[in-house]
């Protein structure tokens, strides 16, 4: 099921033809659907689960939103996984503190240290702003190592951002 929400404001003008390829257009992208599709299924007695409703508070902010995905391994692994996302492609000119949402999810070992998501949701809250969305959740997987993190960090509400200057300065390279 697509909820439209406060997107029904902006297609009730629009035909049924048009609204079709908007929507075929966001779901193009494979891997990121299938990224918020495991952080909503993905859940055990032990979890922190995150819902469609949690992604969608963030995504409802007025702006524009972005996703990256971060790993780590080691003593700093949850901290590193979170900068790694946050350097992801599109984010090079953003800053935490630009988005009014953040949601953050953590795949984990279940022996995983719980001391580093808590020092890395630190980091988090220290970058945003007192008054944005943070939600997040983590999900025990027995398949990976004990000291391995996944991150996925979904940013709403971002207003401040310059991807069409990085394209073209990447494209001179």
């Amino acid at each position: 099921m697509l909820r439209v929400g406060k997107l029904w404001g902006f297609w009730c003008n629009d035909s049924m033809k048009n609204i079709i390829n908007k929507i075929k257009k966001q779901l193009e992208n494979k891997k990121v659907l299938s990224e918020i599709e495991r952080i909503i299924s993905a859940s055990g007695d032990n979890d922190i689960s995150l819902e469609f409703s949690d992604i969608e508070t963030v995504l409802s902010h007025e702006g524009i939103s972005l996703m990256g995905v971060g790993e780590g391994k080691g003593e700093h692994a949850a901290e590193e996984a979170i900068k790694q996302a946050i350097e992801f492609a599109l984010f090079d000119e953003i800053a935490l503190g630009d988005a009014s949402g953040v949601l953050v999810h953590f795949s984990v070992h279940m022996d995983f240290p719980i001391m580093q998501i808590a020092q890395a949701m630190e980091f988090i809250n220290e970058e945003v702003d007192y008054d944005a969305d943070v939600i997040f959740g983590v999900t025990s997987e027995l398949s990976v190592s004990e000291e391995y993190v996944k991150v996925t960090l979904i940013l709403g509400g971002v207003h401040k951002i310059n991807i069409r200057e990085n394209i073209l300065l990447s494209l001179k390279k």
